[in-house]
């Protein structure tokens, strides 16, 4: 009974307040619930959340809407390090870590002077932190960031008392509309995914009780299912999507040629994740086909720059292009459709963020092949190399006749 009211009584620490922090997480942990505090850098949406004292969730699956008022809670400065000591070392703390990739790092730091002062005032007490990053493996690189910061007993505190847990979250959350956005500055958009999945054997102390909190025994499996197909599609749309000149995901949606692609890269990349994992084929279908409707969902429009940005993270061994498509290809499916988005995604020069400079700078100074064995472990004793090779150059040439027209 008195671990029961522990669990309720939780003080949750959501570090990133954005979309994905004030939506999905602060809705899960209230359902739980915890006590919330949103902690971030940024300054203005820190007062403005605290000015305001609620704001709107606004949750659209394309056939039904539901708003979500979420209140009581405070919101702290991320690099206030006294706020954030206190709220991560509080006796009954759970975190949940809702960041970009590249802000990983910057995040350690913090958890790791927070956790060698947990060492000493609370020992023996676990501390559980759920890293909702959209990469490959957050928890693990999040631990062995943590683990090279630390020593003594801290280090053995980490390894012992805390839980890095590991999460596949469907929750798709764009931008509002600017009208949205003029009625409720910090309204949340989404499409509204039910529940999150969860590590169940990362938990150091009691797993979080919520409905919306599913644990799972094969977290890596639908981890990977996750990338391979929404993170995939996304990618898809981005890439073919803005080589046709298109901007939004929804003005790429409504062109045939770039739905075809999509759910033709959808269909290899099920061919492989059921060879590679074991998933039913009738399921993934069915999984695959709620992709594309969230995709459809006219609420739920997103940059195409964004959703591209970042090439040569996207364009890796096992992220989610290349991967799928060395999964659809020891299946025994040539992976073409997925191959046309590799090519577009080396042709995608648009965004001016640094992992796509990198891609553009290597492509131009070293060629397609160099950029391939470097960026996505495709070298020329490869199976997959000539589809790209094929694909790459097919594409660039339609690329140039359209832009000398």
């Amino acid at each position: 009974m008195q671990q029961e009211e522990m669990l309720l009584k939780r003080d949750a620490v959501i570090i990133g307040a954005g979309r994905i922090g004030r939506g999905f997480l602060a809705e899960m942990f209230l359902d739980a619930g915890c006590n919330i505090t949103f902690a971030d850098t940024d300054h203005s949406l820190i007062d403005a959340l605290n000015r305001a004292g609620s704001y709107r969730l606004m949750k659209t699956s394309g056939k039904t809407d539901e708003t979500v008022e979420i209140s009581g809670y405070r919101a702290i400065y991320a690099d206030n390090d006294s706020d954030m000591l206190d709220a991560l070392c509080r006796e009954n703390a759970i975190a949940a870590v809702a960041v970009p990739a590249d802000a990983l790092g910057q995040i350690a730091e913090v958890l790791a002077i927070a956790l060698a002062r947990r060492t000493m005032e609370h020992p023996q007490i676990p501390l559980d932190i759920l890293v909702c990053v959209n990469t490959m493996s957050p928890a693990a690189r999040l631990r062995s960031m943590l683990d090279s910061m630390l020593g003594g007993a801290a280090l053995s505190y980490l390894r012992n008392r805390v839980g890095l847990i590991n999460t596949v979250l469907l929750r798709v959350a764009p931008f509002p509309p600017k009208q949205m956005l003029l009625e409720h500055p910090l309204m949340v958009l989404d499409n509204g995914y039910p529940s999150i999945s969860v590590d169940a054997a990362a938990f150091c102390g009691l797993p979080l009780r919520s409905k919306m909190v599913r644990l799972s025994d094969n977290i890596r499996a639908e981890d990977i299912r996750r990338i391979y197909t929404l993170n995939m599609a996304h990618a898809t749309a981005a890439y073919i999507g803005v080589g046709k000149g298109y901007l939004t995901l929804n003005r790429a949606m409504e062109d045939e040629q770039v739905r075809r692609e999509i759910v033709g890269a959808l269909e290899e990349s099920a061919a492989g994740l059921c060879s590679a994992f074991g998933f039913d084929a009738y399921e993934l279908h069915q999984w695959n086909g709620e992709i594309l409707e969230m995709m459809r969902n006219p609420l739920l429009d997103d940059g195409l720059i964004a959703l591209g940005a970042d090439t040569s993270r996207k364009l890796s061994l096992a992220d989610r292009l290349v991967g799928p498509a060395v999964l659809a290809m020891r299946a025994g499916v040539s992976p073409v459709h997925l191959a046309n988005a590799i090519a577009y995604g080396y042709l995608f020069s648009i965004s001016r963020d640094s992992g796509t400079m990198r891609c553009q700078q290597l492509l131009g100074q070293r060629g397609i092949v160099a950029a391939l064995e470097i960026i996505s472990g495709i070298d020329i004793k490869h199976p997959l190399q000539n589809l790209l090779l094929e694909a790459y150059y097919s594409a660039k040439d339609e690329l140039d006749q359209k832009s000398s027209r």
